[in-house]
């Protein structure tokens, strides 16, 4: 896990095109800790491709309703992996107390210190703009809607991105934690609303991440080839859902996974691993 030193924030002035990206929203958090204050905020990004210089992208906070207030926070000039799970978070030592041994599995820790600016200091009925060179390239929320009442209010909660979610905005579908479901708990797993990504990455601690075992290629696209012999195969999808995977030796075959981010769990010798994948 990298974790880089705060930053300032810059503006970047506005393209008139559209972009692609490989930098995706993934969710975004109100938590109410027991440290109270703006400790519980944070965003979380997964980069779907390397990405060799972060700061081509940047973050906004359409407070309350009132419309776009362009880039409040330039990502730090730093390169990522793709499949790195990405936090920004206003207190990493408050976030991590809460998270606990979820805190680990986010591969970059990006500390944020405002002056002034309401980068990542979103309240629960607040829209948030993911940019790449000045352009907006996602959506969560409605920047000109006071979120308050509706579905996608996550005050005292959170937001994360799944396929299963009921509620969409231009990067897919959303699940919301319910309002106020982290008011009063110590941890994630105490609260009545443990957030998503936690629960998907964390249940099997007993799993080893073994750098000797490795998979490739990575990203792919039909097969991938491990080192190890393999006894059972199967991966999870970013809604938590196991889907089988045919094998043969040490290949493994991904004709019924669609484009995407997987963790991947191998069985070898009665040991098991994971690895994070992802199809293109």
């Amino acid at each position: 896990m990298k974790i880089f030193q705060t930053f300032t924030f810059i503006l970047v002035a506005n393209f008139v095109y559209a972009q692609s990206s490989d930098l995706i929203l993934q969710g975004v958090l109100d938590l109410d800790l027991p440290t109270q204050g703006f400790t519980g905020k944070a965003t979380h990004l997964v980069a779907t491709n390397n990405i060799s210089d972060l700061s081509i992208y940047g973050l906004g906070t359409a407070s309350n309703g009132g419309g776009s207030d362009s880039i409040e926070l330039t990502l730090p000039a730093i390169s990522v992996n793709a499949g790195d799970d990405i936090l920004l978070a206003r207190d990493t030592n408050a976030i991590h107390l809460y998270f606990g041994s979820c805190f680990n599995s986010f591969e970059v820790i990006i500390p944020v210190v405002t002056t002034g600016v309401a980068a990542v200091s979103q309240n629960g009925n607040d829209a948030i703009e993911l940019f790449k060179n000045g352009v907006v390239v996602e959506t969560f929320g409605d920047i000109n809607v006071d979120g308050t009442g509706t579905p996608w209010e996550y005050a005292d909660s959170w937001a994360y991105k799944d396929a299963t979610g009921s509620v969409t905005f231009s990067g897919n579908n959303w699940i919301v934690g319910p309002v106020g479901c982290t008011v009063g708990s110590n941890s994630t797993y105490t609260s009545s609303c443990p957030y998503r990504h936690c629960t998907q990455t964390t249940f099997e601690s007993n799993i080893k991440f073994n750098d000797d075992v490795y998979i490739y290629p990575n990203p792919f696209n039909k097969i991938i080839e491990t080192n190890v012999d393999l006894n059972d195969v199967f991966v999870t999808d970013i809604s938590g859902r196991n889907i089988s995977l045919n094998f043969s030796n040490r290949k493994i075959f991904t004709e019924n996974l669609s484009n995407g981010i997987y963790s991947l769990h191998l069985k070898s010798q009665n040991k098991l691993y994971v690895k994070k994948i992802i199809k293109q």
